[in-house]
């Protein structure tokens, strides 16, 4: 997915011909009325689509010439992606891929093809550095979308608009994920605020809530795979490098599958209260994964 970036979005379309996809969907949401630099951006970074492909691929391109902004335009892109395809992998214009993230998408696309339970491929991994895994990936509930692959069959379920939150919140499905009263209201309140159209430019909060709703678990490495280097004054919401900015990447080589499939609540703990809130105190607090044990149930 692409918009006006030809600087970040030139350095994507070096990772992914890497690995010279058979198969490449690209669309791009159009200028912004008020912004006329926008004109010029789009068509370069558009330009760059036909540059970069040098090795025998299909592609297919969605070119809008209206903004439907960061929540429509997003989703719209990924509903058209599977109007074509029934599984893939959605990267943005500022989320830079390890080689192996896209092997590890696509053997995860393969291995939890038939299982519903599953329904994001995240490759991202916030966790903090030098914890060990037994397996090459956790499951959690935290859809983190820097790098991502799914199903039609998952996205399916989403819809733009957050619909039956009171009946979601009186069936408690959410404490299937979450036991802290702090987490949960958060949550809540996020919901809330996305149907009452207070957040008409985020798409990613409707794909939590369909996730939960559905009862579906999502898939998060043990390293992490993807770099986002999208901070910078031209950004729309992370204009300030933070914590987050051009992580390293690691190569993920053989996988190796949990032996349950149980989320692990200490870890999306963590995730949540280092990257929802105050993350510049959290990473200051070595002792922090002592404290979540206490909060979270194992």
């Amino acid at each position: 997915m692409i918009f006006n970036r030809p600087d970040a979005t030139a350095k994507v379309l070096q990772a992914i011909a890497e690995v010279k996809p058979r198969y490449l969907f690209v669309a791009a949401d159009g200028p912004r009325n008020n912004n006329p630099e926008d004109v010029q951006l789009c068509a370069a970074t558009r330009r760059l689509i036909k540059d970069a492909i040098t090795w025998p691929a299909e592609v297919k391109t969605l070119f809008r010439d209206e903004n439907l902004g960061c929540g429509k335009g997003p989703a719209d892109a990924i509903t058209w992606f599977f109007s074509h395809v029934t599984e893939g992998i959605i990267l943005e214009d500022d989320c830079i891929a390890n080689r192996s993230f896209f092997t590890y998408c696509k053997e995860l696309l393969e291995y939890y093809k038939a299982d519903d339970r599953i329904m994001h491929i995240g490759g991202t991994n916030f966790q903090p550095p030098g914890k060990k895994y037994t397996a090459s990936y956790y499951f959690s509930s935290i859809a983190h979308g820097w790098g991502w692959a799914t199903w039609k069959r998952a996205w399916n379920k989403f819809s733009f608009e957050i619909k039956d939150l009171p009946a979601f919140i009186a069936s408690g499905q959410i404490t299937k994920y979450h036991d802290d009263p702090k987490i949960i209201e958060y949550w809540y309140g996020v919901f809330r605020s996305v149907g009452r159209e207070h957040l008409a430019a985020v798409w990613d909060h409707q794909w939590t809530y369909a996730i939960w709703k559905s009862g579906g678990l999502t898939i998060i490495p043990a390293i992490n795979l993807v770099s986002n280097i999208g901070y910078g004054t031209d950004a729309t919401h992370t204009k300030e490098p933070g914590i987050w900015s051009d992580m390293p990447t690691k190569e993920l080589l053989n996988i190796i599958h949990p032996g349950k499939m149980i989320q692990d609540r200490q870890a999306d703990a963590y995730t949540f209260y280092r990257y929802y809130t105050e993350p510049a105190q959290v990473v200051q607090r070595p002792s922090l994964l002592k404290r979540f044990k206490k909060l979270v149930k194992g």
